[in-house]
């Protein structure tokens, strides 16, 4: 079942291809012959497999310690991909490594998908005053722009009630109430408000 549902290929404990099954050739658009006696560092950055990070990864294997995760990778022709794949040590009849198993299966579209709100999030954070509070209007987080437009820094806010930035007039508003019990029914709120700084 694994076979025919994921990517898998075999490494000798130094990290050379013994065998890939289907799926990871058609992933990564080589043949077996191509690959056979290859070392892992064919699908890896140039850079990455000069790192000490790289390097820390296979002493961890041959501990035969396990590694899983998202990697990037990359295609005969070049191409990124992202694999959410696990290697696994076997072990021989002593308890010894003997090679690695990798399964994986190709994240690439939900990866990118994910990079890219990422990316549009970061954008709204650098342009942007953001405050972030849980339902109970208790204060997760709060950007650099809020910072200073409050005078508060994350450490004076952070697990504090959104009550520290309001007047009490508002505080006790219908507006206010109103703006709660649409935010904790789901509902987007467009409005302009006005909170209190850390001088008043």
């Amino acid at each position: 079942a694994i076979e025919n549902s994921q990517g898998v290929v075999e490494f000798d404990m130094q990290g050379h291809i013994l065998r890939a099954n289907d799926n990871f050739l058609q992933l990564t658009g080589y043949t077996i012959d191509e690959l056979k006696g290859q070392h892992h560092r064919i699908f890896v950055d140039k850079h990455e497999a000069q790192t000490a990070a790289y390097r820390a990864f296979w002493a961890k294997l041959n501990r035969g310690e396990y590694d899983e995760g998202e990697y990037l990778r990359f295609t005969k022709k070049g191409q990124r991909i992202y694999l959410r794949a696990s290697y696994n040590p076997m072990f021989d009849l002593q308890g010894n490594p003997f090679k690695v198993v990798k399964y994986c299966a190709d994240v690439t579209a939900e990866k990118l998908e994910r990079l890219a709100v990422e990316a549009q999030l970061s954008a709204v954070s650098d342009s942007s005053c953001i405050l972030d509070v849980d339902r109970h209007g208790v204060i997760r987080d709060v950007n650099p722009l809020m910072e200073k437009a409050l005078g508060y820094s994350r450490v004076d806010l952070i697990g504090k009630s959104d009550a520290i930035l309001l007047f009490e007039d508002d505080a006790n508003s219908e507006q206010h109430k109103r703006m709660w019990s649409k935010l904790r029914e789901g509902v987007s709120v467009h409005e302009e408000i006005r909170r209190k700084g850390a001088l008043g």
